[in-house]
């Protein structure tokens, strides 16, 4: 069993103890997004950091999630100082100690040590964890090695089929969380919202959120007060055959890649197509071969061949009240299968949005990082 004493010497010696060489290795920059009173989980922060991290000119930075109205600042942000002055091992001792001091006395005195930038330059690897008991993101850790931006978007419909506004707006705030995670919050990445139109012109973008160029706790902190203005989204109300899916895809995917990235579209809607004159998929579903014949015929099968796709085509009764057959909802499947697989990419579709989220959170594609796919319409 170890003293007291013991425990203390190898505390220090872990901390104390000399990092590699860090000639050839990328500075790093750890950001700690927190509300957590618990003092001894910023004192392991900080151990865990100086252990793993110890090279000069790297940084720890805490963020205090309080403070989202005004994140302008760090709380505290501990810079491992280029060289220790003599005595090398009472003066590293001495920060150290002062570091684990300030570190265990966030929130209440918002100071500074070591605050300094990283070597202009310089490839730095950044990375953040968030701790907020019982906030669906509790326990993220974040990495940003991926340097290519994530433009995610929410195709939703508006016709009388739409699921209630308040669903969609629960949906559509869990999956703007997992955007926040998987974009790595690397700037440029985009969040959308569009509603599905009458016609390809009638696409309505309702709410766009791209993360800018700040550091990342910042980043991740103004992410999170832009999830809570989902909640207030107004969705336009009921627009009878306001289903026009096929045009609203083509509309949103000529106009999202433009900016180079990753692609991800996720679609809320029961997929039954209507465009006006040509096909009403809730009398009838065609077979997929022909509405493809007429997709292209118009111009309108988009490019997918980059982008990762998942839809949730909830079950709804017909306008007079009988149930589609199971050999509707097979018709419908199979159709929008086809079409997305002549679009260049696979469709997962789903019932509910409960079985999407599962696999938003744990089996999402991303879609391959490519230029920019031209917008080929003619409309």
């Amino acid at each position: 069993m170890f003293s007291r004493l013991s425990f203390t010497l190898i505390l220090w010696s872990v901390l104390v103890t000399p990092a590699t060489s860090n000639d050839h290795k990328p500075l790093v920059q750890h950001h700690v997004v927190t509300t957590e009173p618990d003092r001894q989980s910023r004192r392991v922060a900080v151990q865990q950091f100086v252990r793993q991290h110890g090279h000069a000119q790297n940084q720890l930075v805490f963020w205090p999630v309080e403070d989202t109205a005004k994140t302008t600042e760090p709380r505290l942000t501990i810079t491992i100082p280029k060289q220790f002055p003599a005595p090398v091992q009472t003066k590293k001792r001495q920060y150290y100690q002062k570091a684990l001091q300030l570190a265990t006395q966030l929130p209440p005195n918002p100071q500074y040590i070591g605050a300094s930038r990283l070597a202009t330059g310089a490839h730095v690897r950044t990375s953040l964890a968030f701790h907020q008991a019982g906030h669906p993101l509790d326990g993220l850790v974040i990495g940003t090695d991926e340097p290519k931006p994530l433009h995610q978007s929410v195709l939703l419909d508006s016709s009388g089929s739409a699921l209630e506004p308040a669903v969609s707006l629960d949906f559509i705030e869990e999956v703007f969380g997992l955007f926040l995670r998987d974009s790595g919050l690397v700037p440029g990445s985009s969040f959308r919202v569009y509603v599905v139109g009458r016609t390809r012109a009638e696409t309505m973008p309702l709410w766009t959120y791209i993360i800018d160029d700040t550091p990342l706790g910042h980043r991740f902190l103004t992410g999170l007060q832009a999830g809570t203005e989902v909640k207030t989204l107004h969705l336009p109300p009921d627009r009878k055959h306001a289903s026009a899916i096929a045009e609203s895809i083509h509309y949103l995917v000529s106009e999202v890649s433009e900016y180079p990235g990753r692609y991800q579209l996720v679609i809320l809607s029961d997929l039954r197509q209507v465009t006006t004159g040509q096909w009403h998929f809730e009398s009838y579903t065609p077979p997929p071969q022909r509405f493809l014949a007429d997709l292209k015929s118009r111009k309108l099968l988009p490019d997918l061949r980059h982008w990762a796709v998942v839809a949730v085509a909830h079950q709804r009764a017909k306008s007079n009240g009988d149930r589609f057959s199971a050999q509707d909802d097979s018709q419908l499947r199979t159709l929008w299968e086809e079409v997305f697989r002549a679009a260049g990419t696979q469709c997962q579709i789903f019932r509910t949005p409960e079985s999407a989220l599962y696999t938003l959170k744990h089996a999402f594609p991303v879609g391959t990082p490519t230029a920019a796919v031209p917008d080929t319409t003619t409309n």
